[in-house]
Parts: C-alpha cells; sequence; structure tokens
C-alpha cells in the first residue's frame, strides 16, 4: 500500500525501460505512470508497486555480493538435501518390515528409494561443504573465518556421518553437525535478506534459524533418549512415544528447510537481478520531471 501511495502522489512520469504489465505482461514503456495497461486496463501503478521496492535504500550489488548468495543458497540447497537420512532411514524400515509379509517387489523398490535418498544425502552434505569453503568469498574478518570454519566442520561431519547405512545413533549424532551448519549459514541471511522484498514481505514461508535449531535439538535428543530407553524391555510405550517425537520433529525440519532454501533462492534471484530503480524506470531525469533535451 505504500509503494502505490508513493507512485500515485508523483505527477505525471512516463515509463521509459521495459516494465511488464503485473497481470498480462503487456510491455508499458511509453506510457503514462498514471494511465492503465491498453490491454487488460490494470493500472500502471499496481505493475510499478510490484517491480519497485521504495522501501529499501539502493544497495550496490557486487561480485562479492553475488559470491555470499550463491554461497547461502548452495549451502541451504545441501542442508536439505543431506537431511534425506531421514527418509532414507523410514523406508530401509518399512523394506524390512514388509519383506516379512509382502511380495519381494515393494521392498524392492523401497530399497531402492533408500538408495536414491542416501546418494542425495552424500551429495547435499559435500555440495554445503563446497559452497563454505570454495565458493563463499575470502574476507579477512572474523565473522566470515568463524562462518567459514564453523560451516566447513559441520558440513564434513555431517558427510562423514551421512556415508554409511543409517542407524539410530547415527541419526541422533548427524543433529550437532547439522546445528553447526544452520548456525554458520544464519549471519548470510542476515546479511542478505533485506535485500530480497519477498524474503522480507513472506512472513508465512520465512523460516528462523532459531525455529530449526529448536527441532533439530528436540528431534535428536528425544531419538538418543529413545535408543537408551530402548535397552530396558518394560520402556517400550516410552520409546514408541520418544521415537514419535523424534519422527514428528525430524518431518518439520525437513519442511523447515525446504523453506529456508526457497527463501535463499528468493535472495539470490534480488542479488542477481535486482528491482529497477525509480531513475531506471523513468529515465535519468527522474520521475514527474521532463527529459533533458
Amino acid at each position: 500500500m505504500g509503494s502505490k501511495a508513493t507512485l500515485r502522489s508523483m505527477s505525471d512520469p512516463v515509463i521509459r525501460r521495459p516494465l511488464r504489465c503485473v497481470q498480462c505482461g503487456y510491455d508499458l514503456e511509453g506510457l503514462s505512470a498514471r494511465s492503465a495497461c491498453p490491454e487488460c486496463g490494470r493500472e500502471i501503478v499496481a505493475s510499478l508497486a510490484s517491480s519497485l521496492d521504495l522501501t529499501t535504500a539502493e544497495r550496490e550489488t557486487t561480485p562479492d555480493a553475488r559470491r555470499v548468495a550463491w554461497a547461502l543458497f548452495l549451502a541451504t540447497a545441501g542442508s536439505l538435501a543431506a537431511s534425506a537420512r531421514l527418509p532414507e532411514f523410514a523406508a530401509r524400515a518399512a523394506a524390512r518390515e514388509l519383506s516379512k509379509s509382502e511380495a519381494e517387489s515393494i521392498p524392492a523398490l523401497l530399497l531402492k528409494l533408500a538408495s536414491g535418498l542416501h546418494f542425495t544425502a552424500i551429495l547435499g552434505a559435500a555440495l554445503g561443504l563446497f559452497s563454505l569453503a570454495l565458493v563463499l568469498p575470502r574476507r579477512n574478518e572474523r565473522r566470515v573465518m568463524r562462518i567459514r570454519v564453523l560451516g566447513c566442520v559441520g558440513f564434513a561431519l555431517w558427510l562423514a556421518l551421512s556415508v554409511g547405512p543409517p542407524n539410530p545413533f547415527g541419526l541422533t549424532a548427524t543433529a550437532l553437525p547439522a546445528g553447526m551448519a544452520l548456525l554458520a549459514l544464519s549471519p548470510l541471511l542476515r546479511e542478505l535478506g533485506p535485500r530480497s522484498r519477498v524474503y522480507r514481505d513472506r512472513e508465512s514461508a520465512k523460516q528462523r534459524i532459531d525455529e530449526l535449531l529448536l527441532a533439530l535439538g528436540i528431534a535428536g535428543i528425544a531419538s538418543g533418549c529413545a535408543e537408551f530407553a530402548a535397552q530396558d524391555s518394560t520402556n517400550e510405550s516410552v520409546v514408541a512415544v520418544l521415537r514419535l517425537v523424534a519422527i514428528a520433529c525430524g518431518g518439520l525440519l525437513i519442511v523447515g528447510l525446504g523453506y529456508l532454501a526457497m527463501n535463499a533462492y528468493w535472495i539470490l534471484r534480488s542479488v542477481l537481478r535486482p528491482e529497477p530503480t525509480l531513475s531506471e524506470v523513468f529515465g535519468s531525469d527522474g520521475p514527474g520531471r521532463p527529459p533533458s533535451a
């Protein structure tokens, strides 16, 4: 609403660069900002409000910022892929149970799925390690050095735990390196998040790191307690509840990592293709002023 009010308060500027209508995609270049799209009748001010970010100061897009955005996106995508260990464990467990009563085709299909998830988890942890070790710019700042060391150690341990077949102990131990990797990504989100209007405005889709860490911690603790309690056969009900809590939190963690990767994509897109400024849309003379002769 603020963007539209600002644009309506201007005099009668003319669009002086290609600008697509937000409704039909018609090129609005050469038309008055106070008129309507000749194709669909939608107010041009609505297209301007959709294309311009008037609430954030202009930020210079440098190669350094692009590398940070790529590192953030690749690391979040790697974290999401590395979390495939959870459904892999579930697929292998289901295959073992079904092999007792079902035909061989269903357990064999589940094992193939588990093998694919296993490869995905290894690839994801390796991608996260690559992004923070080589893609993240080398700055002489303590903050960047902490991000690199913490993230690389976390993803390296995550990769090591992803190589072998999944087991409850390995999944519980993965909570520590996964938490280290997420902590390393938090400063990068704070640094680049304000560049993306989508990241700022879509609160329903935004996933905070501390919420992911909470889900990760609960899943790891519940899984560890379940394995400890399983040593006593009289604790079957307690073990079942703890494993259910661990599975639920693990599922929420995967969903949250999906939202995190999506937001990292929007941040990367805003850095690679920043929204046009008012001077770019209305010409070098600015809105409301006639162009120079």
